[in-house]
This record gives C-alpha cells, sequence and structure tokens, in this order.
C-alpha cells in the first residue's frame, strides 16, 4: 500500500511576515479612524444637547421675551383736540372723525411704494392728484414707521376692501383720523383761527412725549394761543402684529 497515496493533499500557503505587519496596522489604523468618527459625532451631539438645553431652559425667558417683544407692539394714540365755544356756549371749533388710507414706506418691504399703491389702486379708486399729495407728503420730514395719507374720508365699503385684501397689502391700513370742524365756517375764523399739520421744528420746541401721534397744531388765533390747553393727553395701546407690521388684535388701550 502506497502510504503517499492515503495522505490528504494540502494547499500551503506561506505569508511573509511584513504582510502580517501591514495587516495588523491597517487594523489599528481602521480603528483608531472609527473611534475618532465615533469621539467626534459623540462630541457634536453633546455640543447639540448643551446648546439645546441652555436655550430651552436657561434662557428661556430671554427669548420669550424677544418673542413677545417682535409680536407686541405699544402704539401712542393720538389725544382729541379740545373744543372751542363763545361766550354764550356756542361751539366754534371740534373734531370729527373719518376713515383715512395710509401707508407705511418701511413696512411694505421687498414689494415698494409705488408697486403698493398700484395694487390698491386695482381695489378702490385713487386719484392722480391723492397720489401726487402722497409724495408730496413723504417728501417731507416725518417720524419712522408714521403712516401716509393716501385717501383721505374713506368710504365704508371702500374701507372694507382693504381690509378684507390686507394680506396682499403690506405697510396698508385704514386708520380712524380726527380733523379739526369748524361748524360756522368763516364766521369768527380770524379769532378762532386755525391749525396745520405738525412738522419736525414743531416737535424739536414742544414735548415729543406729548405730542406722540399728533397730527395737527394750532397755527394762529385761539387754536394757537391755547395749544397747550387744546391739545389733550396722549394715550397708549398694546397691539399684536403679524411680520409684515399689521395690527391683528388690540390687547389694551390705557388713557
Amino acid at each position: 500500500i502506497n502510504v503517499n497515496k492515503l495522505k490528504p493533499k494540502m494547499n500551503m500557503k506561506v505569508v511573509p511576515g511584513s504582510q502580517l505587519k501591514n495587516t495588523r496596522a491597517e487594523a489599528r489604523t481602521f480603528l483608531v479612524r472609527a473611534w475618532t468618527l465615533f469621539g467626534g459625532a459623540l462630541g457634536i451631539a453633546a455640543i447639540l444637547v448643551v446648546r439645546l438645553f441652555q436655550l430651552q431652559v436657561l434662557e428661556h425667558e430671554l427669548y420669550e421675551t424677544r418673542s413677545e417683544d417682535n409680536r407686541i407692539e405699544v402704539q401712542p394714540v393720538p389725544a382729541g383736540r379740545g373744543l372751542i365755544f363763545d361766550r354764550h356756549g356756542i361751539l366754534l371749533a371740534e373734531d370729527r372723525s373719518f376713515s383715512s388710507l395710509e401707508l407705511v414706506p418701511e413696512r411694505t418691504g421687498t414689494v415698494g411704494v409705488v408697486e403698493t399703491i398700484n395694487a390698491v389702486s386695482g381695489l378702490i379708486e385713487i386719484r392722480e392728484s391723492e397720489i401726487e399729495a402722497f409724495y408730496g407728503r413723504l417728501a417731507r420730514k416725518r417720524r419712522p414707521y408714521q403712516g401716509i395719507p393716501l385717501k383721505l374720508r374713506l368710504r365704508e365699503e371702500e374701507a372694507a376692501v382693504i381690509r378684507v385684501n390686507g394680506h396682499l397689502l403690506p405697510g396698508v391700513q385704514v386708520s380712524s383720523i380726527a380733523v379739526r370742524h369748524y361748524p360756522l365756517g368763516e364766521v369768527g375764523a380770524h379769532a378762532v383761527g386755525s391749525v396745520r399739520r405738525i412738522t419736525s421744528d414743531d416737535l424739536n420746541r414742544l414735548d415729543r412725549s406729548k405730542y406722540a401721534a399728533t397730527r395737527y397744531v394750532g397755527r394762529r388765533g385761539v387754536e394757537a394761543f391755547y395749544e397747550q390747553s387744546l391739545h389733550g393727553d396722549v394715550g397708549h395701546r398694546r397691539v399684536e402684529v403679524d411680520v409684515r407690521g399689521r395690527v391683528i388684535r388690540e390687547l389694551e388701550l390705557s388713557a
């Protein structure tokens, strides 16, 4: 019997020692890289958790206040002007209110003033003379974010159209404006006097805090001489506004 034939044939392969060392080195390198990536990911996750804890817990009140400040505005409410009577009790001057369409240029955003006026003109009638008067008022010095009248004496149906389409008209608002009315007309006008729109020069010489949102001041006669007495006290209201600065609802009114 041939013993050599009974032995199983085995394929033997000799691996050089240098190749074994390279394989072990690659394995170590892989493990180092894997642990490095894992450690980096764990570190980033830890930073995010710490930052989230800081924002949600430690600085919660701070950002809540900032958010509230962005959502809530305190707006001045113009003071009503006093009445003027003669010595017999006859009314010589009073305020009358009506709706006015105003535009706040700073709140038109990327749309711009021109495009906003064009959009409004597509909804209600705006005369060319009213547009020219608007640009004349726009060129004057004024308070930032002060509404500029675009159309005076707005009818109720026109005001309703603007309110319904308000989301398409950034910077456009319907306001109630008090206008000085003289029941006797020109009779006694030389003594009663008149009012005019307040200017930046007027604000420089007057107490700004008492004339916030005030539109008119006495120009001559009794209106000018008794300005301090006829001018009422400015009130304030807290309102909720949207991202475009439009009033959503009134929260509080204080005299």
